[in-house]
């Protein structure tokens, strides 16, 4: 195939010449170089000379004639890949824009998905937009929500009664709960006041609303080993023994052993707190344990060998 079957002739390059005349582009001017250089060599001149004479590669030179065989004289008047929207559906994106549907960035590229099937990044879809002189934003902001209204809770007299009825065993839990369905307060408002958590007040309104008085009461701070056993009293008469008898603190090892006859299951851990808590009771001052310190050898001392 000889090159005038691939190659344009100087009618056509004289054509694109004078379409890209006029355009600030950096590859405008390589590319009339290169046009220039197809036409003021003859056919029978070979792609490297003739791309020589351009400057730039023969493989360039070779992919631009392969376009313009492929699709005509419009891959030498444009740089890069086709565009994915031509000039019909730029014409329908324009006007969907102009009349108000499509408001934002993402709007477009979901509508241009929609109806031609053709996904675009938001880079695209941006160059698209201000090819045809729209600057939209990238999202539409939500609207800011209306303020809510705090839900006013009242107690009826019949949960007053048992909330004050409670008062004395659950102290300031009831009063706090009592307060939240009798003043016009807020629950954060209280909490702050009796300086306690607020998810706390939060959870015991919570439970009083379900399940009434029961839920205060059932759901309550877990108490101390000792006091669920009511062994406190027993503990310290067996520590206060063991501390007449032989002069030192209870080992650990040994109190859990008595607590399991106590039926009392805690971790050694425990232990060492409730041993260190009836320490503080009795005034008996904590063992302090010294480290050993380090010996660092002299440098200027010479070893004796052990052996003469």
């Amino acid at each position: 195939m000889s090159r005038a079957d691939w190659s344009p002739s100087k009618k056509v390059i004289q054509q694109a010449i004078k379409h890209l005349v006029g355009k600030q582009s950096a590859w405008v001017k390589r590319r009339i170089a290169i046009l220039n250089s197809l036409s003021s060599h003859g056919r029978k001149t070979p792609l490297r000379k003739v791309a020589r004479a351009a400057g730039t590669r023969t493989v360039t030179l070779q992919r631009l004639l392969d376009r313009w065989r492929a699709g005509g004289t419009e891959p030498l008047v444009r740089f890069g890949r086709p565009l994915d929207l031509d000039s019909i559906r730029l014409q329908r994106l324009k006007q969907e824009i102009g009349r108000g549907h499509l408001k934002s960035r993402a709007e477009v590229m979901g509508w241009i998905k929609n109806e031609f099937n053709i996904p675009l990044s938001p880079a695209s879809v941006r160059a698209y937009c201000r090819r045809l002189r729209f600057r939209l934003p990238s999202r539409i902001k939500p609207p800011p929500l209306k303020h809510l209204t705090r839900i006013r809770r009242i107690w009826t007299d019949r949960q007053i009664t048992n909330l004050k009825s409670v008062e004395k065993k659950l102290g300031l839990r009831a009063l706090t709960v009592l307060e939240v369905g009798t003043t016009d307060k807020s629950i954060n408002k209280i909490a702050d006041e009796h300086r306690i958590p607020r998810s706390n007040l939060q959870r015991d309104v919570r439970r009083f609303v379900r399940e009434g008085i029961k839920g205060l009461t059932k759901h309550g701070p877990r108490l101390n080993a000792f006091k669920r056993k009511k062994a406190w009293g027993t503990f310290l008469r067996w520590c206060d023994e063991k501390y007449i008898l032989t002069g030192k603190p209870p080992r650990a090892l040994e109190t859990l052993k008595f607590l399991k006859t106590l039926r009392i299951k805690i971790s050694r851990r425990t232990v060492y707190t409730h041993l260190r808590n009836w320490k503080g009771l009795r005034g008996i001052e904590p063992v302090k344990k010294r480290r050993p310190k380090k010996i660092i050898p002299s440098e200027g001392l010479a070893v004796r060998s052990l052996f003469p």
